[in-house]
């Protein structure tokens, strides 16, 4: 792949459905393109993690008062969902991070049904997630 080829996926993929179409259009499978979407996703979170953090009570808010998903807050805030979960799991519980990788890894642990329904959906995003 050249680096013109590169750069302009990079700018153009937004979306899982963007990633399918050209990897019909294009000589490159889904996955290296899926890849290239990834790496640019870990690289903008990695980037902004201070700013997560710094939020993370706005968002609790968010959640808690104003009733809205998790999955609608991390989309304008431009966070992949299981993220801002597991910094709203941290918060909310009081839980280490082990405890949470564990309810992540099975949300029927969960007890409380409006928590347990929104790990649900932001574990069904992981795959469809990308930051822009």
């Amino acid at each position: 792949m050249r680096l013109s080829e590169y750069l302009n996926f990079r700018q153009s993929l937004r979306t899982r459905q963007d990633v399918e179409k050209a990897a019909q259009e294009s000589q490159h499978s889904f996955e290296t393109l899926f890849s290239i979407v990834s790496q640019t996703t870990s690289r903008h979170v990695r980037s902004h993690f201070k700013e997560l953090v710094k939020k993370t009570p706005v968002f609790l808010h968010q959640y808690l008062r104003m009733n809205q998903s998790i999955v609608t807050i991390a989309k304008r805030a431009g966070f992949p969902p299981c993220d801002l979960a597991r910094r709203i799991c941290g918060d909310l519980l009081g839980l280490s991070s082990k405890s949470i990788t564990k309810l992540l890894r099975n949300p029927q642990l969960i007890e409380d049904p409006r928590l347990r329904s929104e790990i649900m959906r932001c574990l069904a995003e992981v795959s469809v997630f990308l930051v822009f």
